[in-house]
C-alpha cells in the first residue's frame, strides 16, 4: 500500500524532530559513547560539524561541539566517539524526571559556516522499576562460586540450553538471592 503524501507541502520542522525515552539513569553518568552514521552525496564536505546544545526548560544544561574534519563524497561513515558528560545537581536531575519533554537538545550541522541541517529533540526521563530490571536477568548471571550448582540453576531458569554462567558478572550470592541486576553490581 503506498501512501501519497508530498513532503514538500509538509512543514520541514515536522520531520526534523524526534522524542526520546531514557531512563533516569543517564542523567547520572559520567561518560557516554555514541555512534553517528552518515551518508554523504556527491560533493565533498570540508569542516563538517556538529554543535549540540541540551536544555532544561530554557537553562542551558550541556553543550558539545564535534568537529568531523573533511568527508568525501558518496562516502558512509561512522564517528564513534566516547565523552565525559558534567554531573547535574540532584534537584535538577528531580525536576527532568518530572517534567517529561522539558528536556531538549538542538543539533546544528555546519559545513564551513554554514548550516545545513538543524535536528530538534526532547526527552523523558523514567523512574526505572529496580524489581522489573532485576526480573529480567532470570537466571543468565549466577555463577559456580556464588553457592550450589549454578549450572543446573541456571538450565532450570531459563528452560535449558547451554547451561553455562556467564562469565565476569558480579556475583550477586546465587540463586537464593535472586539473578544478577545492575544494582547489585554497582553496591
Amino acid at each position: 500500500m503506498e501512501a501519497d503524501v508530498d513532503i514538500r507541502s509538509m512543514d520541514e520542522n515536522s520531520f526534523r524532530r524526534i522524542k526520546y525515552t531514557f531512563s533516569e539513569d543517564v542523567l547520572r553518568l559520567p561518560l557516554i559513547s555514541t555512534s553517528l552514521t552518515f551518508k554523504i552525496a556527491d560533493k565533498e564536505l570540508p569542516e563538517f560539524r556538529m554543535i549540540e546544545r541540551h536544555y532544561f526548560r530554557s537553562r542551558l544544561v550541556k553543550s558539545f561541539d564535534f568537529t568531523f574534519g573533511f568527508c568525501i563524497p558518496n562516502s558512509t561513515n561512522t564517528w564513534d566517539s566516547v565523552y565525559s558528560l558534567p554531573p547535574l545537581e540532584d534537584e535538577l536531575i528531580n525536576d527532568m524526571i518530572n517534567s517529561p519533554f522539558d528536556t531538549t537538545s538542538d543539533s546544528f550541522y555546519f559545513v564551513g559556516d554554514e548550516l545545513v541541517m538543524h535536528n530538534k529533540a526532547s526527552y523523558r526521563y523514567t523512574v526505572e522499576d529496580r524489581a522489573q530490571s532485576k526480573r529480567s536477568y532470570d537466571g543468565r548471571y549466577e555463577s559456580k562460586a556464588a553457592g550450589g550448582d549454578a549450572k543446573a540453576e541456571s538450565k532450570a531458569a531459563t528452560g535449558g540450553g547451554g547451561g553455562e554462567s556467564k562469565a565476569g558478572a558480579k556475583e550477586s550470592g546465587g540463586a537464593k538471592d535472586g539473578p544478577w541486576s545492575k544494582d547489585a553490581d554497582y553496591d
